[in-house]
């Protein structure tokens, strides 16, 4: 197994038990972000989740209406998101790529 391929990053059930913001704390998050938005008269739109990981906030902003870009180097964590959000019955676009050099196209 190569360095890259031992990294925490690359295995999604641990990223999400070991490195990830417990559930509430991340909907905390989540209803902040919501508040902010609404208050600029935000209420729904696109999003863009760099380094989404298994892309806990954008699964919740997705179930309140909210659709994005997830984006990640990891093939796995984006794998990882497509499962969780398949379960919570939101689709995301989870797009292989890097914060520093990525292009999403001409939306």
């Amino acid at each position: 197994m190569g360095r890259d391929e031992s990294r925490p990053y690359n295995f999604p059930d641990i990223y999400d038990r070991v490195l990830c913001h417990p559930p509430d704390v991340v909907e905390a998050e989540v209803r902040s972000i919501q508040a902010l938005l609404s208050r600029r008269d935000i209420p729904s739109g696109r999003l863009l989740g760099l380094a989404c990981g298994t892309s806990g906030h954008g699964i919740r902003l997705a179930q309140r209406g909210f659709w994005g870009t997830g984006i990640d180097t990891s093939m796995r964590m984006l794998a990882g998101a497509r499962e969780r959000a398949a379960v919570a019955g939101v689709t995301l676009d989870l797009r292989p790529a890097n914060i520093l050099d990525f292009y999403l196209g001409g939306e």
